[in-house]
């Protein structure tokens, strides 16, 4: 009931929708299942897949790639030892447990034999067993099934529409997921190139071996419908980018796979494009990031079919909702409905890249663009008009992202933070390291790293985006080429206004010369910033259309960045369903920058269900600015039983707080420090260092006190570190911040 209830505040007939295909869902359901265990759920590409054009994401250029070959080389090589570092798992091997089996030979390799025999499909068990003579028979083999964390494991033979997840304290679902994604394949893909071009054949071919090994050992142990693996189509579809990109990389580079390889590696392509085309996780009112993912995926993989009918209506069709989805899922500011920065980041990675890819086509089939329903894509004259509206749509949210980040390397973590990402192309580090988080290199190579998006998309733009900055990524570079590939028009005098604000921000942020501050009214994010420093403030607009269910009770609270680095910050994320209170703990208000009284809320969660904990239930804040400059904020929210009101007021190197509320009682004003920032002096005033940086917090009447607290850079990473905490029984409390 709780949740009609929930669906009804977003929509009557969304709610209709969802009741009556949960009905359809409950009768089809064991009929489903009965065909699932006796028809084999495996499919054979069609004879017209018979290939792909493998060109075009571009491989990076060499010299690019070999600015990072010890990143490469240490990744890769884990990889090809089963050794994967995820969500904050550090180093850990990920293989099937080997048993001993005395009725079968060793030479079968027992712990797969095993595996393959539980399979309740028996068709499903003779493809498994023929795919068995192509793997390499020293490779190890990946347990797809395991949230390696916590040691949990779910069952190869349940039919996946039937699994759960959320119900068991501790077990984490999104580990074999991002397992699952594969996003490592493209970094084999870096040291085959590395490799072949230094002359270490040897070597290239080994990691075209693990490559290989990968993809059959996926095939053999996941047989679709079946297993966690195929519950979610998001998590699939990345999969499906990330291998035809990897193999794409791999052609590119030289590499020449046997004809059963090419065969089984169509043939699984193929089963992931009609798992994600049949669903596509679409909702009238409620679908969001993994919609995108699924459409911006086919769109990309479309681009690498061969020509035909079932090719060009998946492009024409993926390539038609893309563009709706990009003025549903973004305000006009350019920021994203789900009110949470890092997914403006995965959503903006999403659409850069299926976009582009899109538009970089050969000329041969421009007249897929002729089918288009668009009105914002024209195929004139030969040649691809984007219509300003568009245009401008793009780089507003380019424009969100780069104004509300830092040269640091890090996204502000307003709202959910899952380490989510779409496409990388630079290396991601894969050291975990704890006491190295707060350093450059980790934030360089992090999954939330948004300058890999940006600079992506000053690559395709290169013509207006001067910056030297994004030239330090692989994405600049393949966005660049992609340009050059594609044959665009569109009147960048339309946008004129954006792209000097953009280039004056990114070379001359510190300069006089230019504005202060940058206001995303509709998003409910503004940021301000000085020679010293850069403060960006939230009033946690509720997003996804009044669900709600990556927003944190994070009104009024902020992060400040001194020379571009963390030093006040949201607490993070950490997990979603295998501890719900943990999770609820941290989407709290207790988590954050703002004001606090005890016993008041700025959201209402629950954790009833695993779904509860992806829902606002009530939203009693309701903030709002009411006033932006660059010398000010004014803005309040309204979940006490008195307005809530933060005025902040900016000088060259004082930041000004006044935090008003009639509410009786003592309010604490909670400061989460980033690890590694210490308290050095907590008298009068609070003196708190970082390196070579220090600042000062002080003000009249005001009570000191600290707590230690456990910082999430990324999802399922903990550190230990300091919250200040100001206390005051005064409605109004004035306290200042000196940044020396």
């Amino acid at each position: 009931m709780s949740k009609i209830i929930k669906i009804l505040r977003i929509s009557p007939l969304i709610a209709f929708r969802k009741i009556f295909q949960k009905s359809i869902n409950h009768l089809l359901t064991p009929i489903i299942s009965y065909l699932n265990k006796r028809k084999a759920t495996y499919l054979s590409a069609p004879e017209w897949f018979k290939s792909i054009h493998y060109h075009t994401i571009p491989l990076p250029p060499i010299e690019i790639i070999n600015h990072f070959s010890e990143q490469i080389k240490a990744v890769a090589a884990l990889v090809s030892e089963n050794k994967f570092d995820l969500l904050g798992s550090g180093i850990k091997t990920v293989r099937i447990e080997q048993k001993k089996h005395n009725n079968i030979k060793e030479e079968f390799q027992p712990e797969i034999i095993e595996l393959i025999e539980s399979f309740p499909n028996k068709e499903n068990r003779k493809t498994a067993l023929s795919l068995l003579d192509q793997i390499d028979k020293e490779h190890k083999f990946i347990d797809w099934q395991s949230d390696f964390k916590s040691n949990y494991h779910w069952n190869i033979s349940s039919v996946s529409s039937k699994i759960k997840y959320g119900n068991v304290k501790g077990a984490d679902i999104k580990v074999p997921w991002e397992l699952g994604r594969m996003q490592y394949l493209i970094t084999l893909s870096y040291a085959y190139y590395l490799f072949t071009h230094f002359g270490n054949k040897e070597r290239a071919t080994h990691y075209e071996s693990v490559f290989k090994n990968i993809i059959l050992d996926f095939r053999i142990s996941n047989p679709p419908k079946f297993g966690v693996q195929w519950i979610s189509p998001m998590d699939a579809a990345i999969r499906a980018v990330n291998i035809i990109v990897a193999y794409s990389f791999f052609k590119q580079a030289g590499a020449k796979f046997d004809e059963f390889f090419e065969k089984t590696l169509l043939d699984t392509l193929f089963e992931h494009i009609e798992f994600v085309r049949k669903n596509p996780e679409w909702n009238s009112g409620l679908r969001g990031n993994h919609y995108l993912a699924c459409i911006s995926s086919l769109l990309i993989i479309s681009t690498y079919l061969p020509t035909n009918n079932y090719s060009q209506k998946l492009f024409v069709n993926s390539f038609n909702k893309l563009i709706k989805e990009i003025f549903y899922q973004f305000y006009d500011d350019g920021g994203n409905f789900e009110g949470s920065m890092p997914y403006h980041r995965f959503c903006s990675e999403m659409v850069f890249y299926s976009l582009f890819s899109a538009l970089s086509i050969s000329k041969s089939r421009f007249e897929l663009f002729h089918k288009l329903r668009s009105k914002y894509i024209k195929l004139i004259d030969e040649q691809i008009v984007i219509s300003n509206k568009l245009l401008s749509q793009l780089f507003r949210i380019f424009e969100f992202l780069l104004f509300n980040t830092t040269k640091s390397h890090y996204v502000p973590q307003f709202g959910d933070n899952d380490g989510g990402y779409f496409i990388h192309l630079t290396p991601l580090y894969v050291k975990y390291l704890p006491k190295k988080v707060n350093t450059m290199d980790f934030l360089f190579h992090s999954a939330n790293n948004p300058w890999n998006s940006m600079s992506f998309f000053a690559g395709f733009f290169y013509d207006s985006i001067k910056s030297k900055m994004y030239e330090r990524y692989n994405e600049y570079y393949v966005g660049k080429i992609l340009r050059d590939k594609s044959n665009i028009v569109y009147n960048i005098n339309s946008i004129d206004d954006i792209i000097v604000s953009i280039n004056k921000y990114t070379e001359n942020k510190n300069s006089n010369e230019i504005y202060k501050g940058k206001l995303f009214e509709k998003s409910g994010i503004c940021s301000v910033w000085d020679k010293k420093y850069h403060l960006v403030f939230s009033v946690g607009k509720l997003g996804q259309k009044g669900k709600g269910g990556h927003n944190h009770s994070d009104c009024l609270s902020f992060e400040l960045f001194v020379d571009n680095l963390p030093i006040i910050v949201n607490a993070g994320t950490y997990c979603y369903t295998p501890f719900p209170k943990i999770r609820n703990r941290y989407r709290s208000i207790c988590s954050h920058n703002t004001i606090l009284y005890d016993g008041f809320e700025q959201n209402i969660f629950s954790e009833k269900s695993k779904d509860d904990l992806f829902w606002i239930e009530k939203h009693l804040a309701k903030g709002k600015i009411i006033k932006f400059s660059d010398k000010s904020i004014i803005a309040e929210h309204y979940a006490f039983r008195y307005p809530c009101r933060r005025i902040i007021t900016f000088e060259d190197e004082i930041i000004e707080f006044n935090d008003y509320c009639k509410q009786e009682g003592n309010k604490k004003i909670l400061l989460h420090l980033f690890p590694g920032v210490e308290i050095v002096n907590k008298e009068e005033y609070v003196i708190c260092d970082y390196r070579y940086i220090r600042i000062k917090i002080y003000g009249e009447a005001l009570n000191f006190s600290t707590q230690h607290y456990q910082y999430s850079l990324n999802y399922g990473l903990l550190q230990n570190a300091e919250c200040l905490i100001i206390s005051s029984e005064n409605e109004n409390v004035n306290w200042k911040i000196k940044i020396y």
